[in-house]
């Protein structure tokens, strides 16, 4: 239940977006998405860059908690990705 607001910082489609956090719970937080030919498919990669507030103590919650959290939501996603690729024909 955190409240996020991000920005668009480039649009450049087929091959790329960036959002860039505004408010939220990180420092800093740069997602680059980028879609690359694969075959007959596109392959997506994913780059966030991210800082977290409150230095002394970022190091020890990026272990305990961010990092988790966000392998499991970068993992569901390319779950459901991979998923919806095998239905679709």
């Amino acid at each position: 239940p955190l409240k996020w607001m991000t920005e668009i910082e480039e649009w450049n489609p087929p091959h790329r977006s960036i959002d860039v956090q505004i408010k939220g719970p990180y420092k800093l937080w740069r997602h680059t998405h980028q879609f690359l030919p694969a075959g007959q498919g596109t392959h997506m990669l994913d780059r966030v860059e991210y800082s977290l507030p409150f230095a002394p103590l970022a190091r020890v919650i990026h272990h305990a908690w961010i990092r988790r959290d966000l392998d499991a939501i970068f993992d569901y996603r390319a779950i459901r990705i991979h998923s919806f690729s095998l239905s679709t024909p």
